[in-house]
C-alpha cells in the first residue's frame, strides 16, 4: 500500500484549483435544466475538456426524457427549459416584482406558461399554503396564490401541490430554502431569488419566485386590499434527451472493479456555480491522476477510476439499470455537488458527508484518517510541514443532498463533498466569482487520494486500514463513559433523574451498536482481497477475528465501568411497551422504491418534529429528511425496529423515542412498501 505522504504531495503539486475554476466560469454561461439546450452545451464542454487527457475511454450514453421511460422504477421527466418571465403588480399600484432577465432562477422547473404575451390575475394570500385550512373560505380557482416562506425545505412541494389541487392558475412564492442563520435567511440575502421545482405532472400551473424586497411590496399591498398582477411566463416541456458522460482510467489488473467520481452537469439555475464546481472538479481530478500516471509519478492503479457527469439523480438510475454488472464492481463513490464555495464571501465551510451506517463500510474511517493526514494550506513558522488549514472542512453524518442518496441506496458506499452554508443556494447570485480555487483544490485532494488508494488497494492496504479501524473503533468505545459522566453531571445540576437514566440507557445502547457497526464495516475489507489467493484471504480473516476480540473486550471493560455509575432511579415509563414493538423486523416488499418521508403526511411530520423536540431539542422538521432516508436504507429484513432506532440515534446524534420509528415504519407498511415479521 502506498499510504505515504509523497502521494499527497504529488497530487497536491499537480491538482490545480485555478484550472477547475476556469471550467466553472465556462459552465455558468449556460442554463442547465434537464434536456435543455444549455444542459447539452455544458455536457459538450465537459467532453471537450476530456479529449486531450489520454484517458482510457470517454463515452456518451443517451436516454429519453419523455415522461414515460423508467429506470429503477422511476420515470424520467420531460425535458424542460425556460424562455422568459416578467411579473408586475398592476393594482393597487404599479410595481415591478421580478423578471427572468434579471433572475433566471425565478421560474420553477417544469413550470407551465401563461397565455402568449401574459395575462392579468387576482392574487390570493394563502399564508404558507401548506395545509387545507389555509384555503378555507378562499376561492383560488383561476387566480394566483401567494405562498409565504416557512423556512422548511419540505414545505414547498406540499404547498404547491395544494395550490394546484385548488385550481390556482399560478403561484408566487418568496421562499429561501434551508434557512441557516445568520448566513442564509430572507433578511440576510434580500436580493436572492430562489429556484423551485414543480411536480412534473402539473404542467398547467406556472410558478415564479420573488426576492425579499418584492415580497414586502406584495405583502404590503395585500394588507391594504385586492391586488392584481400581470404575469408573462413562457417555458416549454418537450421530449428530449439525457446524457451520461463517462471517462475511465483503466485499471491494470482488475479493470472490471472501480472507484467512481459522480457529479452533474445540470444546475438549479443560471449561473449555478455551485453545481458547476462539482463538474469542473471532476475534470481536474481526472486530469491530475492521469497526468501523474503518464509521467510515471504514480503507477497505474489495479482497479479502474471512473467519472460520471449526469443529470443529477436520473443519470445514476440509468447507470444502475443499464449496467448492473459494472455496478457490482464499484468499491466506493465520491460525489461532488458544490465543493468550491468562497468561504469568506458565502460564510461557508467545505462539508464531508459520510457514508450512512446502513451501508457498512471502512470508507468513513479511512477518509477521516486521510483528511487528518493531508497537507494543508499553510505551515508552522518554525517547521514547513503544511499542517495549518486555511480552508474550513467539517465531517458530518450522511445527508441526502445529491446522487449520494441514490448510490448509497444501491449499497455503494458513497461520500459527498459540498459547501454549506450556501448563502446563495440555487439563486441567481451564485456566480463563478463565488467559488474559490483553494477550496476546490482541498476538496479534490481529500477525495482523489483515498479514491486512488482504494483503486490500487491490495492485501497490505486492507491490513493497514484494519489497523486504522481498530484505533478509531477503540477510541469511540472508550469515549462513551466519559460522555455519559459529562451528561450526568449537567443533568444532576438540573435535578433531572429521568434524563440521567435515559442517558445511561442510551450509553449502553450506543456501546452495543458501535461494536456491531464497526465489525460490519471491517468485514467489508474482504472486497479488497476477493481476487487474492486463499492464504491471503485467510490471513485477513484471522486479523478480523483478532479485531473483533479487541472490540468486544473493550466493550466488556466499558460496560463494567458504566455499571458502577448506574443511576439509582427506575427505568422511565413506557420502555417495556416500546421494547415489544422494537422486536419487530421490517422487510421491504420486492421492487419497492424508497419514498423518503412521502408516506408520512406533511402536517404529521410538522407535529412529529415538534413532539420529538420535547425529548431532544436538537431535532427539527428538517432532521426528519435524513432520518427518513436512513430508516428506509436500514430496513434489510434482519434489523429489528429497535436496531434501526439505535442506528439512527447514534448516527445523527439524536434521541428519537421508539414509538416514532415504529410510526414511520407502519406508514411504509400501510403504503405497501414494507411488511413486518
Amino acid at each position: 500500500m502506498r499510504l505515504r505522504r509523497d502521494i499527497f504531495y504529488r497530487m497536491d503539486d499537480e491538482l490545480n484549483g485555478e484550472r477547475a475554476q476556469e471550467i466553472v466560469d465556462a459552465l455558468t454561461r449556460f442554463y442547465r435544466s434537464p434536456g435543455s439546450k444549455g444542459y447539452h452545451l455544458a455536457t459538450d464542454l465537459i467532453e471537450e475538456q476530456l479529449k486531450d487527457l489520454n484517458l482510457s475511454d470517454v463515452r456518451r450514453e443517451t436516454y429519453p426524457l419523455d415522461g414515460e421511460t423508467a429506470f429503477a422504477n422511476r420515470k424520467t421527466p420531460l425535458a424542460w427549459e425556460p424562455i422568459g418571465a416578467e411579473l408586475t403588480m398592476v393594482s393597487p399600484r404599479v410595481r415591478h416584482l421580478v423578471s427572468y432577465d434579471e433572475a433566471p432562477s425565478c421560474i420553477a422547473w417544469w413550470s407551465g406558461s401563461t397565455a402568449p404575451g401574459g395575462s392579468e390575475y387576482e392574487v390570493v394570500d394563502v399564508g404558507t399554503g401548506e395545509s387545507e385550512t389555509d384555503y378555507e373560505g378562499k376561492d383560488v380557482a383561476g387566480r394566483v396564490v401567494f405562498l409565504r416562506d416557512t423556512g422548511r425545505r419540505e414545505t414547498w412541494e406540499q404547498a404547491a401541490r395544494l395550490a394546484s389541487q385548488h385550481g390556482a392558475a399560478g403561484i408566487i412564492n418568496d421562499y429561501i430554502l434551508d434557512h441557516t442563520p445568520p448566513a442564509r435567511t430572507p433578511e440576510t440575502v434580500p436580493d436572492a431569488v430562489q429556484l423551485q421545482r414543480l411536480r412534473v405532472d402539473r404542467p398547467e400551473v406556472w410558478a415564479l419566485s420573488i426576492n425579499h424586497h418584492a415580497s414586502r411590496i406584495l405583502s404590503a399591498a395585500l394588507a391594504e386590499g385586492p391586488v392584481r398582477i400581470r404575469a408573462d411566463v413562457q417555458a416549454r416541456s418537450f421530449v428530449g434527451e439525457g446524457v451520461n458522460l463517462t471517462a475511465t482510467i483503466a485499471g491494470s489488473e482488475m479493470p472490471q472493479e472501480s472507484v467512481y467520481f459522480v457529479s452533474h452537469t445540470t444546475s438549479g439555475t443560471k449561473p449555478g456555480a455551485n453545481c458547476a464546481a462539482g463538474a469542473a472538479l471532476s475534470v481536474e481530478v481526472a486530469r491530475t491522476i492521469q497526468t501523474l500516471i503518464d509521467a510515471g509519478k504514480l503507477p497505474r492503479p489495479r482497479r479502474s477510476i471512473k467519472f460520471l457527469w449526469n443529470i443529477e439523480g436520473m443519470g445514476s438510475h440509468f447507470l444502475f439499470d443499464q449496467h448492473p454488472g459494472e455496478v457490482e464492481g464499484i468499491i466506493a463513490g465520491f460525489n461532488y455537488c458544490s465543493p468550491g464555495h468562497d468561504q469568506h464571501k458565502l460564510n461557508s465551510s467545505l462539508m464531508f458527508y459520510r457514508v450512512p451506517d446502513s451501508v457498512p463500510s471502512f470508507v468513513n474511517d479511512l477518509c477521516s484518517d486521510l483528511i487528518e493526514e493531508s497537507p494543508k494550506e499553510a505551515h508552522w513558522v518554525f517547521k514547513p510541514d503544511r499542517e495549518i488549514p486555511l480552508v474550513r472542512l467539517k465531517e458530518m453524518p450522511y445527508t441526502p443532498w445529491s446522487d449520494n442518496h441514490r448510490w448509497n441506496e444501491k449499497g455503494i458506499p458513497t461520500v459527498l463533498l459540498m459547501s454549506w452554508p450556501d448563502r446563495y443556494f440555487h439563486t441567481q447570485l451564485l456566480r463563478a466569482d463565488c467559488t474559490d480555487p483553494a477550496v476546490m483544490k482541498r476538496a479534490g485532494l481529500v477525495s482523489a487520494v483515498p479514491a486512488y488508494l482504494l483503486a490500487d488497494a491490495d492485501a497490505s492496504t486492507a491490513e493497514e486500514i484494519l489497523l486504522r479501524l481498530r484505533a478509531r473503533g477503540l477510541n469511540r468505545i472508550n469515549g462513551l463513559v466519559p460522555r455519559f459522566l459529562r451528561q450526568r453531571r449537567d443533568l444532576e445540576v438540573h435535578d433531572d433523574p429521568d434524563a440521567v437514566q435515559a442517558a445511561y440507557d442510551r450509553t449502553l445502547r450506543d456501546l452495543d451498536y458501535l461494536v456491531k457497526r464497526d465489525l460490519q464495516a471491517a468485514d467489508t475489507l474482504h472486497r479488497l482481497v476477493a481476487h487474492d489467493p486463499d492464504d491471503v484471504r485467510e490471513r485477513l480473516s484471522e486479523q478480523l477475528t483478532a479485531f473483533e476480540d479487541s472490540l468486544k473486550e473493550a466493550a466488556r471493560v466499558e460496560r463494567t465501568r458504566i455499571a458502577s455509575h448506574r443511576p439509582a432511579v427506575p427505568t422511565p415509563w413506557g420502555e417495556e411497551d416500546e421494547a415489544v414493538d422494537a422486536a419487530w423486523i421490517p422487510k421491504k416488499v420486492p421492487g419497492a422504491t424508497g419514498p423518503g418521508l412521502v408516506e408520512c403526511p406533511h402536517q404529521r411530520r410538522v407535529e412529529m418534529a415538534a413532539e420529538i423536540a420535547q425529548t431532544d431539542p436538537t431535532v427539527t422538521f428538517e432532521t426528519l429528511r435524513p432520518v427518513g432516508d436512513e430508516l428506509w436504507f436500514l430496513i434489510d429484513g434482519a434489523r429489528t425496529l429497535g436496531d434501526i432506532r439505535d442506528a439512527i440515534c447514534y448516527e445523527f446524534d439524536v434521541e428519537i423515542p421508539q414509538a416514532y420509528i415504529n410510526e414511520l415504519v407502519m406508514q411504509l407498511v400501510d403504503g405497501g412498501r414494507v411488511t413486518l415479521a
